[in-house]
C-alpha cells in the first residue's frame, strides 16, 4: 500500500459533511428575522435603507430602554450570531478560506448579497450596520485559537510546498 496516499485519505476533514450542515441550517432560519416588520405593526412596502455606517447599531445601544431587550438582541446580537456559522464553517469547507481575512471578504460578500436581495425585494432594509455586524459575526469565529483558521492551523510554505503547523486537519 501506498503510506502517503493513504495517511492524505484520512487525514482530510470531512469537507462534504460539514458543508451539509451549514446549507441545511440557513433555510431553517425563518424568513421574518430577515424582514424590518419583525416586531413591529407597520408593514408598509417601499425603499428603506441606511447608508451612514454604525447610525443603527448607536441607535439601538442609546434607546435600548425604548427599543427594549429582545429588539436589542435580535438586531445586533442576531446580526453577529447569525453569521458565525459561516465563519466556522468557510475554511474547513474551502482551502481558499483558510487565510481569515478571505473568510472575513466573503463573509461581506454573502451579507452586501442579502442587503441588496432585501432592497430589491423591498423586504426589510438595505443596512450598512448590519453588514459590519455580519462581518464582525464572520471573523469572530474564524480566527479563534481554537477556531478553524485559529494559531492551531497556521499554514507555511516552504519550498514551493504548503506545509501546516499545528495538528487539526493536515495537509
Amino acid at each position: 500500500m501506498n503510506g502517503a496516499a493513504d495517511d492524505k485519505k484520512y487525514n482530510e476533514p470531512p469537507e462534504a459533511g460539514l458543508g451539509a450542515v451549514y446549507s441545511l441550517s440557513v433555510p431553517a432560519v425563518p424568513p421574518d428575522v430577515f424582514s424590518e416588520s419583525f416586531g413591529r405593526t407597520d408593514t408598509s412596502r417601499g425603499y428603506r435603507y441606511n447608508l451612514i455606517p454604525f447610525n443603527e447599531i448607536t441607535r439601538y445601544f442609546r434607546h435600548s430602554d425604548v427599543v427594549g431587550p429582545l429588539l436589542f438582541l435580535i438586531n445586533i446580537v442576531g446580526n453577529v450570531v447569525a453569521f458565525v456559522p459561516f465563519g466556522f464553517f468557510l475554511p474547513i469547507i474551502s482551502r481558499r478560506s483558510k487565510k481569515w481575512y478571505n473568510t472575513v471578504m466573503l463573509g461581506f460578500g454573502f451579507s452586501l448579497t442579502l442587503e441588496t436581495l432585501q432592497l430589491i425585494f423591498m423586504v426589510g432594509s438595505f443596512d450598512v450596520d448590519d453588514m459590519i455586524l455580519n462581518t464582525l459575526g464572520a471573523a469572530w469565529v474564524c480566527d479563534l485559537p481554537g477556531g478553524p483558521v485559529g494559531k492551531g492551523d497556521i499554514e507555511t510554505e516552504e519550498a514551493g510546498q504548503v506545509k501546516q503547523i499545528g495538528n487539526k486537519y493536515p495537509m
